[in-house]
């Protein structure tokens, strides 16, 4: 069963890669890397012993350069969001304790007019 999914998977790879470098170009640069290969045997080894070994080291460099960037992007957008967090309650908290007071005090206001007018009319 898996084999008819690698298929799949090799086909859509193919399609994917046939629409950044057309089937034409890859035969011509498989060709003529297989000409090199044939005229200097002991270069091209060599380039491929090289090209093989380095990849891994780079990848993972590249990995963690990534890696670094997302973890160093994250702390400082969560450390930006709590700035502007404690930013904004050291702003609303004053307004907030000053509009209750103003409220606690209308509400007083109009309770005291309620019962001394409840009072003046009984």
């Amino acid at each position: 069963m898996p084999v008819p999914a690698v298929a799949e998977l090799l086909d859509f790879v193919l399609r994917l890669i046939d629409r950044f470098v057309s089937p034409e170009t890859r035969q011509n640069v498989s060709q003529r890397v297989r000409e090199f290969a044939a005229a200097r045997p002991l270069l091209f080894s060599f380039i491929v012993t090289q090209a093989t070994f380095s990849a891994m080291p780079i990848f993972f460099f590249v990995l963690a350069s990534i890696f670094s960037i997302l973890t160093i992007v994250s702390t400082a957008l969560i450390f930006l969001v709590l700035f502007w967090t404690g930013f904004a309650i050291t702003v609303i908290a004053p307004i907030l304790l000053i509009s209750s007071a103003f409220a606690l005090f209308f509400w007083a206001f109009g309770v005291v007019l309620f019962t001394a007018g409840s009072s003046a009319l009984a």
